[in-house]
Parts: C-alpha cells; structure tokens; sequence
C-alpha cells in the first residue's frame, strides 16, 4: 500500500489523514487531466478559465489551501482576490448598517441614562424635601419644648422666695 513511508516506526501506524490527502491528490490530479484535455482538444481557453473561475468560487476557504496551484503550477490568485474583493464590497455594504445599528443603540443608551438619570435626581430632590421638612418640624418641637422649659423655669422662679 502507498504511504507506508509516512508510517509511524514505534506504533507501526499510517499518518492519519494519509487516506484523505491521498483521496485529494488523486482528485486534483485527475482534474488536471481533464483540464489539459479540454484544452487540447480545442475547447476555448477563455470557457475553460471562466468554469475554473466558477467553481473555484464556490470553494471553501479549506480547499482554497489544500488546492492552491492550477494547471502550470502557480497560485491561483485571480479568483481569491475576487472573492476577497465581493467580501471587502460587503463588508464596505454592511459597514454603514453596523455603524447605524450601533449609533441608534447609543442613542437609546444615552436616552435610558438621561431618563435615569433625571428620575434619580427628582428622587433626591423628593428626599432632600422630605428630610428639610422632618428638620423643620422637629426644630419647631424642640423650640416648643425650649419654650415650655422656660415658662416652668420662670414660674417656678416666682414662686420660689428669694434670699
């Protein structure tokens, strides 16, 4: 069986994922082939790049890594620069709907904060009557009670002789 070279000696185990590169590998070499039998069979080049552009679109971003190279074995760059492109354009579309999103939700933020705000302050102002009032009236009752003090005081001085 091939891939026994990537078998590990002290387990005498097989590279886990050999199965799975060796399926990718055939896969991808015999897309080659037919890529390079389509062309020299006279199919137009132009047909073939724009298919190849097709379905290199619909690839995930993990087989853009697993199969990088095209036919002359350079990096297939066109097609993932105009993927990062339709994502830049929509992250560019959805910018200006994010930032809105997040503005009115500051806003509401801030309206809520005023809102607390000013219902805390009137709270305090209610508490600081009350309290202002409480003192009042318990002044007024001590000066009551300083005024009856008194009045007995003199009283009790009249009647009293002095010597």
């Amino acid at each position: 069986m091939e891939g026994k070279e990537t078998a590990d000696p002290e387990n005498d185990s097989q590279f886990p994922f050999f199965e799975e590169l060796h399926e990718l590998f055939t896969e991808r070499a015999k897309n080659m082939k037919r890529r390079l039998l389509e062309s020299e069979a006279g199919s137009d080049s132009s047909q073939a790049k724009k298919s190849m552009k097709i379905t290199t679109a619909d690839r995930s971003s993990d087989e853009f890594s697993e199969q990088g190279e095209d036919e002359d074995g350079s990096e297939e760059e066109k097609p993932i620069r105009g993927i990062s492109r339709e994502r830049k354009k929509a992250d560019t579309n959805t910018m200006p709907r994010m930032e809105m999103q997040w503005g009115e939700m500051m806003e509401r933020r801030a309206r809520k904060r005023k809102l607390f705000e000013q219902e805390w302050r009137q709270s305090m102002e209610k508490l600081e009557r009350e309290r202002l009032m409480a003192e009042k009236a318990w002044r007024e009752r001590e000066e009551e009670k300083r005024r009856r003090e008194e009045s007995l005081a003199e009283r009790r001085d009249s009647l009293l002789p002095h010597s």
